[in-house]
């Protein structure tokens, strides 16, 4: 099957006043460039026919996927995170639990700020 450019060059024929055409520069350099364009196609079915493989062999993951899987993993941590100063407030005494709930929360909100930038960083 030839291409367009194939075709283009055999219905254009020879030039007046010159060589016979396909013996010219300009007819190699014409073959030169189909031949590029013909390896960068094949390369490039050959690369999506390697990812395709690589995707039924489970060596290749879709990020966006992954990216949402590992938000509702750091959702459901915060999510547990959050409860622990109620869980650990329970089990103290009445007059230490005001003193302890500040600092709690406290510590709480820093390790899940922490975390946040965490989440940011794997997104990049």
């Amino acid at each position: 099957m030839q291409s367009q450019v194939e075709v283009w060059l055999a219905r254009r024929g020879s030039p007046k006043g010159a060589e016979d055409f396909a013996g010219s520069s300009r007819a190699a350099q014409a073959a030169e460039i189909i031949l590029v364009a013909k390896a960068r196609k094949m390369a490039a079915e050959a690369e999506k026919i390697e990812l395709a493989n690589a995707r039924v062999k489970g060596q290749l993951i879709d990020r966006d996927e992954v990216l949402i899987e590992v938000e509702e993993k750091f959702c459901r941590i915060r999510d547990r995170i959050m409860l622990l100063p109620d869980q650990v407030l329970v089990e103290l005494p009445a007059e230490a639990k005001a003193a302890a709930a500040g600092v709690l929360r406290r510590a709480v909100t820093s390790l899940l700020n922490e975390m946040a930038n965490w989440a940011a960083q794997v997104t990049e």
